[in-house]
């Protein structure tokens, strides 16, 4: 894995970005990417992609979810991030969908999910519950 270069974003680029609404900034293919949570309306459309009998559509939902939720860093447009992104898929096409996962996550939004057991029941899942 090779090394990811210093950010050059400045406290002011930061601070710009936040009050853009970003939710999270990941680095992949030597470069930042700063993306917002996803709405209802993004989320929904991921999930009636996802759901599609469209192979091409299922297969992409993910990243184009992500892809969505992209915010330009300081010196961008819109359209040069998503330009970015879709370049990063062809040269390394997983990346998209592990940083897309992170984006994903942010739809859960600050809640942690976990599976809860009745008390006093074995730790150990029953013969009819896998």
């Amino acid at each position: 894995m090779s090394e990811v270069p210093e950010s050059t974003l400045t406290e002011a680029d930061w601070s710009a970005l936040e009050a853009a609404g970003m939710a999270t900034m990941q680095t992949a293919g030597g470069r930042d990417w700063a993306f917002r949570k996803p709405t209802k309306a993004i989320y929904s459309a991921y999930r009636a992609d996802s759901s599609s009998q469209d192979k091409a559509k299922a297969t992409d939902a993910l990243c184009e979810l992500a892809r969505a939720c992209l915010l330009p860093l300081p010196g961008e447009t819109l359209d040069d991030v998503r330009r970015a992104w879709d370049a990063l898929g062809e040269e390394y096409p997983a990346a998209p969908d592990v940083v897309a996962m992170e984006v994903l996550a942010l739809a859960v939004g600050p809640h942690e999910v976990r599976r809860r057991e009745r008390p006093g029941s074995s730790e150990k899942p029953s013969g009819t519950r896998k």
